[in-house]
């Protein structure tokens, strides 16, 4: 089976806590500047794990 994006959005929706860590790791802050400032580092973060499940073996999916 190939990946694709589609089948990493399906495993972020089906394993949600993988996003909780991500927002309670960088949402730390109470204002909303510290939270803006935070989303580049959110979406670095979205990317890594991205590359994380390319590199997996297709034996765990």
């Amino acid at each position: 089976m190939s990946k694709d994006f589609e089948d990493f959005r399906r495993k972020l929706n089906d394993n949600p806590k993988i996003m909780e860590e991500i927002f309670e790791k960088r949402f730390k802050k109470k204002n909303i500047v510290d939270n803006v400032s935070a989303m580049p580092n959110v979406m670095f973060d979205m990317i890594e794990q991205y590359h994380v499940w390319l590199n997996e073996s297709e034996s765990n999916d």
